[in-house]
């Protein structure tokens, strides 16, 4: 199916689900902070780094909301990139697992601290394996002043 660029706001795109991010602070205060999601989603574990959720959408024009927890950015020695990669990933598996037929994505990684061109490289590539494997419309949403793709 094919991958759509557009700019805008992800909430004003149709599709079946929409991803957000969940920002992951490093250190001693990322315990405190996956503790408060749990609390907060009511999620039987916390969300780690890299990994990604689903719940039903409580308002807009998705049926379901995905959310991916995305590490602060550090310099990029801490295995930033690939735990986008895997939230990406893991993201996408959700989306397939539920059936979906159109997922947006936001340029995940940058409300993280993540170089914006670091992060739309990333994730068109996880994108780009979906692609060919999966049958759903993947929309990627970019701020209007983030750089041509």
């Amino acid at each position: 199916m094919p991958l759509e660029i557009v700019r805008g706001d992800i909430a004003e795109v149709e599709a079946e689900a929409a991803a957000v991010e969940l920002s992951i602070a490093p250190g001693g205060r990322a315990k405190q902070m996956l503790d408060k999601m749990k609390e907060s989603f009511g999620l039987d574990t916390p969300l780690e780094p890299g990994m990604a959720d689903i719940e039903l959408a409580k308002s807009g024009r998705t049926r379901f909301i995905i959310r991916a927890a995305i590490p602060k950015w550090q310099g990029g020695g801490a295995g930033e990139q690939d735990a986008l990669a895997r939230a990406c990933a893991n993201a996408m598996s959700l989306a397939r697992e539920f059936g979906l037929r159109s997922v947006a994505f936001p340029l995940l990684g940058t409300e993280s601290g993540y170089p914006e061109d670091l992060a739309l490289r990333t994730e068109k590539a996880v994108l780009n394996v979906a692609l060919v494997n999966d049958n759903m419309k993947i929309i990627l949403v970019l701020a209007p002043d983030v750089g041509e793709a």
